[in-house]
């Protein structure tokens, strides 16, 4: 440690000393004393002005800041998208099995109603052909607009083939209905985002981002080896037609430009990675039930 100087006392002048061997050794004593204590100020001194010896204890910092040092870097911040009231999965006043229909005539009704389609065209609800031609009837803004968007009864048909359903929405075995078997198809949209694209009195276009699952597999199963998961960017346009809000167009993406997770087997992910994953300056928005930890809605084996 450097010593101090400031405010350190002077030692007094002595007389010599009467003695003799005992009083020349006090004096040889007392001036080689002198000598060092002069001899470490000088040399502090030169030390703080050249800075070339080894530095001192750092002094504290200032109260509430941390230590800085030249490789510690501040952690990023990733703003959080905003929560609208929008519930994804509700809304409506009536459905059609398990279509939700009957939303009001504002933008938050359209973005429900093409929740609701998303929700549909992701879940079981084809697999039963009843289910399926009354919910096509009534979700599409016209007939050409449904043949467009590629919706066929074959296409459902190859869908209940591979995995092994048939048209009461039953999965097989061996050709027989398994009780103990079980459709897991869903999309969680309380576990992503949405934006609105374009927005009219009679036309909003929304685009929705979030994890789905499909597949068929044993009721008690533990585990989600037997079922895809993944992540979907779905663009959707709806109508205002006939009192209640008709999709009307659709637009696919590769999977390769879905943005998702470092796993994308994941489903859950946090509100920051959302924000990360999709951008704050995009208008992506939390549905107003969104969610960031696991809960009871989350149907997956093991859950």
């Amino acid at each position: 440690m450097p010593v101090r100087v400031d405010g350190a006392t002077a030692p007094s002048e002595t007389s010599t000393p009467r003695g003799g061997r005992n009083g020349r050794l006090a004096i040889i004593v007392l001036a080689v004393l002198v000598a060092t204590v002069v001899g470490v100020v000088v040399g502090s001194l030169i030390v703080r002005a050249t800075g070339s010896a080894t530095p001192s204890d750092p002094a504290p910092p200032p109260p509430g800041q941390g230590p800085s040092t030249s490789s510690t870097q501040a952690p990023r911040v990733v703003e959080a998208l905003p929560r609208s009231g929008v519930e994804a999965g509700g809304g409506g006043i009536s459905n059609i099995y398990e279509l939700r229909t009957g939303f009001p005539k504002t933008t938050d009704g359209a973005v429900q109603a093409a929740m609701n389609f998303l929700i549909v065209d992701v879940g079981p609800a084809y697999y039963h052909q009843s289910h399926y031609e009354a919910i096509q009837a009534y979700m599409f803004a016209s007939p050409e607009a449904r043949q467009k968007m590629g919706y066929s009864q074959a296409t459902v048909d190859a869908m209940r083939a591979e995995y092994q359903v048939n048209d009461q929405g039953q999965p097989l075995t061996d050709g027989k209905p398994d009780p103990g078997k079980r459709i897991w198809d869903a999309v969680y949209l309380q576990y992503g985002a949405y934006r609105i694209v374009e927005a009219s009195p009679t036309e909003v276009r929304v685009m929705m981002w979030g994890p789905y699952v499909y597949g068929v597999d044993a009721k008690d199963a533990t585990s989600t080896t037997n079922l895809h998961i993944g992540w979907t960017l779905a663009d959707i346009t709806v109508n205002w037609v006939d009192g209640d809000w008709r999709q009307s167009g659709n637009k696919a993406y590769p999977a390769s430009e879905v943005p998702k997770p470092a796993d994308p087997r994941q489903v859950v992910t946090s509100f920051a990675e959302r924000a990360d994953l999709l951008g704050t300056d995009q208008g992506w928005t939390l549905p107003a039930n969104a969610v960031e930890t696991d809960t009871p809605e989350l149907q997956l084996p093991g859950k």
